[in-house]
């Protein structure tokens, strides 16, 4: 819970610094591997109440579980460009949050797509790679290692 509440505090900081005076900048919040958008629903309550009037839009890949990790890395970022291009709320400016393993694709993301994002804030994100698929210790080791080698795809290869 400690965690939790100075991780808002930091982000509520952050989005507050990068305002203007009555109007916050929209929020997009990108839910983790093996979860859905509804697990982003608390962080996105918080960032409501403490930024009264802010825009929080919590993006869902398909179905969200299995696709976080089954999907090929690109067509995952290709599906994630369009949500934010096709929400008129983050035509301007617009701060970006992802936890966890998806912090590679919102900043591929914002990088190929020339996203306007004013503010990406990554916790726990592998930017110089992903070691493995996490919670696969109840399978086999040669399968653990299968789906380890290929449930990414490299993400700058396919450009």
């Amino acid at each position: 819970m400690a965690a939790s509440l100075a991780l808002l505090l930091f982000i509520s900081t952050v989005f507050s610094i990068s305002t203007h005076v009555t109007k916050y900048r929209p929020a997009v919040l990108m839910h983790g591997i093996k979860s859905t958008a509804d697990d982003m629903n608390e962080l996105a309550g918080w960032l409501i109440i403490d930024l009264p009037g802010i825009y929080a839009v919590l993006i869902e890949i398909d179905n969200g579980v299995d696709d976080s990790f089954l999907m090929p890395t690109n067509k995952q970022i290709e599906l994630f460009c369009a949500s934010i291009v096709g929400d008129i709320h983050l035509r301007q400016d617009f701060n970006m949050l992802r936890i966890s393993q998806r912090s590679l694709i919102v900043r591929e993301a914002a990088e190929r797509c020339s996203l306007p994002v004013y503010n990406l804030i990554t916790f726990s994100g592998l930017h110089q790679g992903i070691f493995g698929v996490p919670n696969l210790q109840m399978l086999p080791v040669r399968f653990r290692r299968l789906i380890t080698k290929f449930a990414y795809d490299l993400v700058h290869s396919h450009r």
